[in-house]
């Protein structure tokens, strides 16, 4: 029963990392190339947002999970996602009408 929950977990960490190594490892070219923004910029906002991210996540999912469980963090977890990539998608839609204009 162990081992089979440790599969799972170990499974279900390989696909997290997969589908997040994408988003990790190329937004900032994706910026530069369809965007048009300098990544000299999204690279110092990015460091800068994602050590303060860490800190304040890291705190405040651990307040969540001791709180409500470990379900209803992951689970707002992926509502945080689903919003992120809502986010973003406004974002470059506005920057499309603007490019447009």
């Amino acid at each position: 029963m162990v081992k089979d929950k440790f599969k799972m977990l170990f499974f279900l960490t390989l696909i997290g990392e997969f589908a997040f190594s994408a988003i990790d490892e190329y937004w900032q070219v994706y910026f530069n190339e369809n965007l048009t923004i300098n990544t000299a910029y999204i690279i110092s906002v990015s460091n800068l947002a994602g050590a303060v991210g860490e800190v304040v996540a890291g705190v405040l999912m651990g307040v969540i999970a001791v709180s409500v469980g470990i379900r209803w963090t992951f689970l707002i977890s992926a509502g945080l996602i689903f919003l992120l990539f809502l986010g973003y998608r406004g974002l470059f839609h506005q920057i499309q009408l603007l490019e447009g204009s």
